[in-house]
């Protein structure tokens, strides 16, 4: 009885995918079906993970005797928001109803992490674009099932592990984030994976100060705590929060080359979105403290996932916008936000892969950990090029850094991360502009604590 209370709680099905007679393999795709603001929101990816399933059903080497069927089920609550209580709800209803072969998505943290459980109590395998946090990384028990095609913030971390290499920062980091407990915590979560991997690089000190989103931060305290605690920080919030932020430290003298400011802005929502009036100079704002904002900019380089770019790439996103019109009545815009559409369309690509292999070596679609270990540990090409798994599921994710130029204004690519080799390129003919002319130090002369003998004589 009480299972049947579960299905009658509304299975939000839908089928797509054909290829004339043969055996159905069917996917559960579980993701926020209305709201925009989230990157793997349904309009957002579901033209990608249909236009994987169309090809991978006209491949007649892929998976042959198979057609491929997608049903979708939403992760969101009646508000709209990510709900760890609604997701594995529908997990539960697709599951009975069309008993499916693998899920994709979730994309939310607080969604992804039950449904995982349950899928790998079903022995199902997950593969998302979206479970970014650090909590995913253990692949050993309740995700052993889960693969990550997206970015992951474990490997953001990495990346700031090579960037406090690359400047020879060995001493101490400060981590600064606002959160508000609520939804999906996306920047407590990115500044989680910095928290976890930057320690590994010889012993480093890390300090944290979270701060309220929004006009009700106290941008006095955080002043304080990056006097005492930090010159290398590290920020996550929201645009809006961050240009307050740095119009304090110009104001306090902490924008003049003593101190350096990376701004986590992973889906470049400061640089390339409409909602501001010039989006490469993300200073700008059109009011009386552009000027200061300009200035205090001078000490800020932005962090955002880089933008793929092979051939197959910028073909794929008009594939995507044309399909978000056709099928969902959406109209999608530029932006890093459709790299993850990108990602969902590769991991549903490697799942078949992986499942052809497994069918090739006489296993059957259901040997989800034959098709999971398929998909880890490998190079696979797809529309957004080379990627690659590791060891432990996850994709090896490519970073940008980008600086502003003095003279414009503009803020542009000085330098690219890629994940697989860990090492970092310049963008020829550019170069990092240091306000002091030159790389700032991680610790004060006289130490945090005027600790150096020499200052106190």
């Amino acid at each position: 009885m009480r299972w049947a209370l579960v299905v009658l709680c509304g299975v939000l099905g839908q089928l797509g995918g054909s290829r004339g007679q043969g055996a159905n393999l069917t996917v559960a795709v579980l993701l926020p079906k209305h709201n925009m603001t989230y990157p793997w929101a349904w309009p957002r990816v579901g033209p990608a993970i249909r236009l994987a399933i169309d090809r991978i059903n006209r491949q007649p080497d892929l998976l042959p005797g198979h057609t491929v069927r997608w049903v979708f089920g939403n992760s969101e609550d009646k508000h709209g928001v990510c709900s760890d209580r609604d997701a594995p709800v529908a997990a539960v209803d697709l599951k009975l109803s069309h008993d499916p072969d693998a899920f994709i998505g979730p994309g939310c943290v607080y969604s992804s992490a039950p449904v995982a459980r349950l899928t790998s109590h079903w022995k199902l395998p997950l593969v998302t674009a979206g479970a970014a946090a650090h909590g995913f990384d253990n692949k050993e028990d309740v995700f052993s099932l889960t693969t990550r095609a997206g970015p992951s913030h474990r490997k953001l971390g990495e990346f700031a592990v090579g960037l406090q290499g690359r400047f020879n920062w060995t001493h101490r980091a400060m981590l600064v984030y606002s959160d508000e407990k609520l939804d999906d915590r996306p920047y407590f979560f990115a500044i989680e994976g910095l928290y976890m991997q930057l320690p590994t690089f010889r012993n480093l000190t890390v300090r944290e100060f979270s701060l309220q989103d929004g006009e009700q931060a106290n941008y006095t305290l955080f002043i304080q705590e990056v006097k005492q605690k930090g010159r290398i920080v590290y920020v996550c919030c929201s645009p809006d929060t961050f240009r307050r932020m740095m119009l304090h430290a110009q104001r306090e003298g902490l924008t003049r080359g003593d101190f350096a400011f990376f701004y986590i802005d992973l889906f470049g929502a400061s640089l390339q979105g409409s909602r501001f009036p010039d989006p490469q100079r993300p200073w700008r704002r059109g009011d009386k403290d552009d000027a200061s904002a300009r200035e205090a900019f001078k000490a800020v380089m932005i962090i955002t996932c880089k933008e793929p770019e092979n051939p197959e790439y910028q073909p794929f996103l008009e594939q995507l916008k044309q399909g978000a019109r056709t099928h969902f009545n959406f109209t999608l815009q530029d932006g890093l936000m459709n790299y993850i559409a990108a990602a969902f369309h590769d991991g549903v690509m490697l799942y078949a892969q992986a499942v052809n292999e497994t069918l090739q070596q006489g296993g059957t679609v259901r040997n989800a950990s034959a098709i999971t270990r398929r998909m880890w540990n490998r190079t696979f090409y797809g529309v957004t090029g080379f990627l690659k798994i590791d060891e432990n599921g996850d994709r090896e994710s490519d970073y940008s850094l980008w600086d502003m130029d003095p003279t414009s204004g503009i803020f542009q690519i000085v330098y690219n991360y890629n994940g697989t080799t860990k090492k970092m390129s310049a963008v020829p003919g550019r170069e990092l502009h240091w306000p002091g002319k030159g790389v700032p130090r991680d610790v004060p002369p006289c130490g945090f604590d005027n600790s150096n003998p020499l200052c106190r004589k």
